[in-house]
């Protein structure tokens, strides 16, 4: 009998990254962000007034391990509609 692989703890593999979220898609397309934030442990959030925007920092299994002396880095989410409007996918990739 084969073992099944042994799940990656992304916590533990400090897959951490952080992202912004303006308030306006939130209230505009609140099953977007429910879907963009699925699987994620979000470790800190933080309204910003001044743009009506809220900042994120995560675990999640689609960002890269952060050594424990490097800097989290910031991502953007990528979104790829279905011809109906509903989300295809949703890519986390590193902001520029």
């Amino acid at each position: 009998m084969s073992e099944s692989p042994t799940p990656t703890n992304f916590v533990s593999e400090r897959r951490l990254g952080r992202f912004n979220l303006a308030g306006d898609m939130i209230d505009r397309h609140p099953d977007a962000i429910a879907a963009a934030l699925s699987g994620m442990i979000v470790v800190r959030a933080e309204a910003i007034y001044h743009d009506r925007s809220i900042d994120y920092t995560a675990f999640s299994p689609s960002f890269a391990p952060v050594a424990d002396a490097d800097v989290i880095p910031r991502y953007v989410a990528e979104v790829t509609s279905t011809e109906s409007g509903g989300i295809a996918n949703i890519e986390w990739k590193v902001s520029p």
